[in-house]
């Protein structure tokens, strides 16, 4: 992995020094950090929510701290809800490169003078972002298209940065001891990896044709943009041009913005339970009305794919909430997710109870406390049970469904609205032909394991015979209980010490044995013996009655993440 080097320190100050402005200097202090922050006033310290300054300095920051707040908006696994909503409103606009620029990267990219490969293209940007911007065009054919190109100067910047963000993680993650299973170094890991899959236009045409043939072409409500291959590379997408009315632009007194809130829910029960396969960042701007009625779909550089098994998961937490099962919606989770620790059923089952009270009977408009689906995830969070990633990101996708639909239908029970496609995944379920597959597929699987018995069995009873076979036990509290008699040991060895010297010390001040300049040297010697002895038993004193208040396992991960950065720092230079 890449070290920051010398031309990246100016960067590291001001990031820095941005993040101070706005009210952390405290934090890069216990980090380790404080010699390294600019001098300056903390100006978001007071009057804001810390929510709303970790948005302002990543925006301050630039592009890939904007793409990393927009990563960590769809994981309420990983930040607050507040947080993630925070993180939503990033505004990922920037001044769009001059058109000359853009002109050679489609060159490149597509070998060939623009005006070969298009009838037309227009030079001023129809929009702009950190990472590309869109330009309307036509194919030699006549057909209109958006042409995606990739900013030339943002993978440096992007590197840069990125360098940055894994030495500071790995210096944070020797500092703090953080919950969860997600550790600075690997969020900034999956960070660096999502980026870099939005960097390849490739891969976004790839998935945008994949969602095309899974959806679009058999549902006419849904539109979504064709790819032209000849005419895209990596830093270059062409696609079918699709103009329409945004959806967050839509009034909820317009005709059509009900018809297109019901086309949405359809749509987002479809790609969950039926294909597999789903838009994951449906936010209103990624949603257009088109002239003709239809719903389209924009931007494929988050596109999540679902398996059986998550299907199954996904079915009955989809229902259990429908139908007020709280049972039901515990069991799902647990089968999903991973506990650490022990769960209290009673009281997760609880929470959810109370959150299922909340969500059903009223209208959008009048639920209370912000109810929404992300606050299941933050429950089960909170009873230390941790879903997958795909989880977690399927959960803010139907949020943000969630969010859409509480605009354009705002007097409408959205549990009552949902009801019939959980009636009709139920039915779909407990048709005989799902049961009949179903009951094929595990007779099979009971089929191979019982085939498997004998030689099992047989190897078992060799194993037995020859006195191979052992049983292993593992306890949870081993880990404390042997730290625990390591430090009685320690004690012990410390108290001996002090006898061994006490005693040895005092024999040598009874001893009067050579003489230098007329002191007898033996009694000094004991007497130094004896203050020893007094200074072990100080410290074996401190040992046990200090010990619970300080770990030392902390202190050796700080040590070590401080040498790691340091070293790793000399070493690239």
């Amino acid at each position: 992995m890449a070290q920051i080097g010398v031309t990246d320190l100016a960067r590291v100050r001001e990031i820095l020094g941005i993040l101070r402005k706005h009210g952390f200097g405290r934090l890069l202090v216990q980090a380790g950090l404080g010699r390294y922050v600019p001098e300056g006033g903390e100006d978001g310290a007071e009057g804001e929510h810390w929510a709303v300054r970790v948005r302002q300095a990543l925006a301050e920051l630039g592009p890939a701290y904007v793409k990393l707040g927009q990563v960590l908006s769809v994981r309420p696994d990983i930040v607050p809800a507040r947080l993630a909503e925070e993180l939503q409103l990033l505004l990922d606009r920037v001044p769009p490169v001059g058109f000359e620029e853009i002109r050679q990267v489609v060159e490149e990219d597509l070998q060939g003078p623009l005006e070969e490969r298009f009838a037309s293209f227009e030079p001023e940007a129809m929009a702009s972002a950190s990472i590309a911007q869109v330009h309307r065009a036509t194919l030699p054919d006549g057909t209109r298209v958006a042409v995606k190109v990739r900013r030339p100067d943002i993978v440096p910047i992007i590197e840069a940065d990125l360098r940055i963000l894994h030495a500071l993680a790995r210096l944070v993650e020797g500092r703090f001891e953080l919950p969860g299973v997600y550790t600075p170094v690997t969020i900034v890991s999956e960070f660096d990896h999502a980026i870099h899959q939005e960097l390849d236009f490739l891969l976004e045409a790839h998935n945008c044709e994949r969602f095309r043939a899974s959806i679009a072409e058999r549902h006419p409500d849904i539109a979504v943009p064709e790819v032209y291959p000849s005419h895209s590379a990596r830093r270059v997408l062409t696609l079918e041009l699709m103009e329409g009315r945004a959806v967050g632009q839509l009034d909820p007194g317009d005709p059509q913005a009900a018809a297109l809130a019901r086309k949405l829910l359809e749509a987002s029960y479809t790609q969950v339970f039926e294909n597999g396969l789903y838009h994951a960042d449906p936010h209103p701007g990624n949603l257009l009305l088109l002239p003709d009625g239809r719903l389209g779909y924009l931007d494929f550089g988050l596109v999540g794919a679902i398996s059986a098994e998550m299907q199954q998961v996904l079915s009955a937490i989809f229902t259990s909430i429908v139908f007020k099962d709280a049972d039901g919606l515990v069991l799902a989770f647990t089968r999903a997710g991973a506990s650490h620790g022990r769960i209290d059923m009673k009281a997760l089952k609880g929470e959810i109870e109370r959150e299922m009270a909340r969500l059903h009977g009223v209208s959008i408009t009048d639920l209370t406390g912000g109810a929404n689906l992300m606050n299941f995830i933050e429950i089960i969070t909170r009873h230390r049970l941790v879903m997958p990633r795909e989880y977690a990101v399927l959960a803010r996708t139907s949020n943000l469904v969630f969010g859409i639909t509480r605009t354009l239908l705002p007097n409408v029970d959205i549990v009552a609205e949902v009801r019939p496609l959980a009636e009709r995944l139920v039915s779909r379920q407990l048709s005989p032909d799902r049961l009949a597959a179903e009951a094929a597929r595990v007779l099979l699987s009971a089929r191979s394991g019982v085939s498997q018995l004998p030689l099992q069995a047989t190897q078992l009873l060799a194993d037995l015979e020859a006195g191979r076979l052992q049983l292993n036990t593992r306890n949870p509290e081993q880990e404390s209980i042997l730290l625990e008699l390591r430090a009685i040991g320690l004690r012990i060895a410390m108290a001996l010490c002090v006898a061994a010297l006490f005693v040895g010390g005092a024999i040598m001040l009874s001893t009067t044995e050579f003489r230098i300049a007329g002191l007898r040297m033996v009694p000094v010697i004991g007497l130094l013996v004896m203050a020893a002895s007094g200074v072990v038993w100080l410290g074996l004193v401190a040992h046990a009655q200090l010990a619970g208040l300080f770990s030392m396992r902390g202190a050796r991960r700080g040590l070590a993440g401080l040498l790691r950065f340091f070293i790793g720092q000399r070493n690239h230079r």
